[in-house]
């Protein structure tokens, strides 16, 4: 899966593929020794360069992230878990039967429902 984390010492999230962090960091070692390398992609708008009060800032936070709870480990589907331990991702597959569902944005009333038999 090609998804980005946040991981913490006691917590570890999904972050969605089109959020933007305001600032992000390679690894732990660059956030915590060398915090100003991370980049950083805060991008306020300012009225006035006298009154920083007067500037609108993104409020693009890790709490909407942590309020989805389909967003922190454990993350379990049918056939995958996803789970975190010591600052570390884990992913536990599974063999498993999946039904695919397939729904076509054209024809939004069909629904075929897909088993891929043995021969």
């Amino acid at each position: 899966m090609d998804r980005r984390y946040a991981i913490a010492d006691n917590e570890a999230l999904a972050i969605l593929d089109n959020f933007e962090l305001p600032v992000e960091c390679i690894s732990k070692t660059e956030a915590s020794n060398n915090f100003e390398a991370c980049r950083n992609r805060m991008a306020c708008v300012c009225k006035s360069f006298k009154a920083p009060q007067a500037c609108h800032c993104p409020r693009n936070a890790l709490r909407e992230i942590r309020a989805d709870s389909s967003n922190r480990m454990p993350i379990t589907t049918p056939s995958v878990e996803i789970t975190s331990h010591k600052s570390e991702i884990y992913a536990t597959l599974a063999e498993t039967e999946v039904v695919l569902v397939v729904k076509s944005a054209i024809l939004i009333e069909s629904a075929d429902f897909i088993l891929e038999q043995p021969c």
